[in-house]
């Protein structure tokens, strides 16, 4: 794999220390169309062995400064390029990781920039989070309509939405339920890692699951993981609503997949450990 020092706007990242220890990975700085902490660094891995003759399936995921270096991350990282090797090893093909970094400075503006719009959140981790909303389809059709277009043309992607995903964990993970939801022709994986339904009401969580009247025959795959060690608990009763919601719908063991780990923490280490599983059940016939 020929390293780049650019491949359209991106830049090859180069900046030491860092831990990735196979692939290479691109950055690109950007302003993006949201409330709040406006710029932010869009983080592009590419597998060990690109080849831009190819194509490849592409995740896209929030928290981009946890995907694969943790000199980024003030948590951990996922360490995707250690786990994306191993799974190309073991025959699943490769794929690219686009990841958007979250807001930084409160960590109100990331629960509200991941967030759905419809309903209000209770959690209150901060007074001022309470029964205020989000604003997460700004981010989306960013995304969508902005940053996928310049990835697509930069890169060697798959644009069927079959190889379009995405991903995250906590309030990524209501991100990556929402994009998938949200834009059901573009995304046909949704990874969601320990999702914070919790942080609506049960009764404004089941009224917005209806207004999207899911049928399986409009989405791909949805994939749910959750641990159940200290904070993590909370997590696991509105996750499995969720699942059971969609199995209720006509999802099934082709479309949908509940991982549960009663050993695991809300922490970068467990989701790490299940992004393969949950690779397998997108790539795999």
């Amino acid at each position: 794999m020929k390293k780049e020092k650019y491949i359209g706007p991106f830049k090859l990242y180069t900046k030491k220390p860092n831990d990735i220890t196979c692939g290479a990975l691109y950055t690109m700085e950007v302003k993006l169309p949201v409330d709040n902490e406006k710029q932010r660094t869009v983080r592009v891995y590419l597998p060990e062995g690109y080849d831009e003759s190819q194509e490849y399936p592409v995740m896209y995921m929030s928290d981009g400064q946890n995907i694969v270096d943790k000199y980024t991350t003030a948590y951990g990282a996922w360490n995707i390029d250690v786990s994306e090797q191993k799974l190309i090893k073991e025959g699943i093909i490769p794929f690219i990781i686009v990841g958007i970094d979250c807001p930084k400075t409160n960590p109100v503006f990331r629960a509200r920039e991941y967030s759905f719009d419809a309903i209000p959140i209770k959690y209150g981790f901060k007074k001022d989070i309470n029964q205020c909303y989000g604003y997460s389809s700004k981010l989306l059709a960013y995304i969508v309509n902005e940053l996928k277009p310049i990835v697509d043309e930069h890169f060697a992607t798959m644009k069927d939405k079959k190889y379009t995903a995405f991903g995250g964990s906590s309030m990524g993970g209501i991100m990556a339920f929402n994009a998938m939801t949200s834009y059901p022709d573009v995304f046909g994986f949704c990874l969601s890692f320990s999702p914070a339904f919790h942080i609506y009401f049960k009764n404004d969580l089941k009224q917005y699951f209806e207004s999207l009247n899911l049928n399986p025959a409009d989405y791909g795959r949805f994939f749910f993981y959750v641990g159940s060690v200290g904070f993590e608990h909370m997590f696991v009763k509105p996750t499995i609503w969720a699942h059971n919601y969609l199995y209720k719908r006509g999802f099934n063991e082709k479309n949908l997949a509940l991982l549960m780990d009663s050993t695991q923490a809300h922490c970068e280490a467990a989701w790490e450990k299940y992004f393969p599983e949950a690779i397998k059940f997108w790539l795999s016939e």
